[in-house]
């Protein structure tokens, strides 16, 4: 900015100097050229200036832009992490109930199983002890109307004409031993006639 102030200032003492002479006209040329190549240096330096800020507006949106897609992806790989965790952590739970269950099954298994053939043993040897204490109690247990039955049972079995049970219309023929003629009674006489 110096220097055209200075080009400017000497282009115009050398115009209110009124000299009119060709070093003088060079001079004023010069300068008149000196400002316009000033000028236009000037407008690309200002160009390049908005070129350089508009770059560097947009280089700040694209990093701001990029820091706010690197804040939501890390946002969201924070929450998958702790989402994932938690899933991790409530499977392990689930894993350690699993075997927290398996170990009472297992310790209680055996004694369930134990006491189930301890009963049917006491069970087993229990029964015929019952049976036999049930039989004897019967038998000694007076019952009238029992031992009517079986009197009255006994005298039909042994009457000669039943009233209740029918005897058996034929009865089969009396079995009658014959014995071999070489096996003689000692007290018989042999057919010879040889005592």
């Amino acid at each position: 900015m110096r220097f055209m102030e200075r080009v400017t200032l000497m282009a115009a003492l050398s115009l209110a100097s009124g000299c009119r002479d060709q070093s003088d006209a060079r001079l004023a040329w010069l300068a008149e050229q000196s400002v316009e190549a000033q000028a236009r240096q000037n407008e690309e330096m200002a160009r390049q200036s908005r070129q350089v800020a508009e770059a560097s507006r947009a280089l700040v949106e694209a990093d701001a832009q990029a820091r706010r897609e690197l804040v939501e992806t890390h946002a969201s790989l924070q929450e998958d992490l702790h989402e994932e965790r938690a899933s991790l952590d409530e499977r392990r739970d689930d894993l350690e109930r699993d075997r927290q269950a398996a170990a009472r099954q297992r310790r209680t298994d055996p004694l369930i199983a134990n006491a189930i053939m301890a009963v049917g043993v006491l069970l087993a040897c229990i029964a015929p002890l019952a049976l036999a204490g049930y039989v004897l109690y019967s038998m000694n247990r007076p019952d009238s109307q029992a031992d009517a039955m079986n009197e009255l049972l006994l005298a039909e079995f042994v009457s000669e004409q039943p009233i209740l049970l029918p005897r058996a219309p034929c009865s089969p023929p009396p079995l009658v031993r014959d014995s071999p003629p070489s096996l003689a009674a000692p007290d018989q006489p042999n057919g010879d006639g040889d005592t």
